[in-house]
């Protein structure tokens, strides 16, 4: 397997050694990944591999998604045993369904909510509790970073989705809307008043 040396740390050593991201620092490498994604999507590739440890944070090139060709290498619908991989794994990537873009849209779902955080969405001690905790009822953190909008909920709740076909038309819709939901309700006092 040959890919392109990519230089940077993982997301997962950046946030294990400073923690949350900001805002716009969030923002800026979900696009970049959403992009990536929309492009192999494009192409026939579905990754199944999106996790913080294959994703580089480079100075020269932003958020970059490795991982493709190992990912590509594994046998469709095989139980999922490593923890890692059952974090970001789509309640169809249980059933032993192969993975499509709308289960790797759900893991971006799952990423951004844990460059916002810190910690992972799903995250219990064994895999049967993270495999519950993906079948039960979503519990968003209690707090984002400042400057993050209230509408990134509503993005999240809708990527994260329990049914694929309910999920966005594609990964870069995604990490759009809840910018563009901000921009369209910055004028709507009372709700602005409400969630203050």
């Amino acid at each position: 397997l040959i890919e392109r040396f990519v230089n940077g740390p993982t997301l997962a050593q950046r946030l294990a050694e400073h923690g949350p991201l900001s805002w716009d620092e969030a923002q800026t490498a979900i696009s970049q990944l959403a992009q990536g994604l929309d492009f192999a999507h494009g192409r026939g590739y579905d990754l199944g591999a999106v996790r913080p440890e294959n994703i580089v944070l480079s100075p020269e090139l932003g958020a970059v998604l490795g991982g493709l060709g190992l990912a590509l290498g594994l046998p469709p619908g095989r139980p999922i045993q490593d923890r890692e991989e059952a974090l970001y794994a789509a309640p169809e990537l249980w059933e032993g369904r192969p993975p499509s873009p709308s289960s790797d849209q759900y893991a971006l779902a799952c990423v951004l909510a844990e460059m916002l955080s810190g910690r992972a969405l799903f995250d219990a001690p064994t895999i049967e509790e993270i495999h519950s905790r993906h079948l039960g009822e979503l519990q968003l953190p209690h707090t984002w970073p400042a400057g993050t909008p209230w509408q990134i909920e509503l993005a999240l709740e809708r990527a994260l989705s329990k049914t694929p076909a309910e999920r966005f038309p594609n990964a870069t819709e995604f990490a759009e809307t809840p910018a563009k939901l901000a921009m369209a309700s910055a004028g709507d006092e009372q709700e602005r008043n409400r969630r203050a």
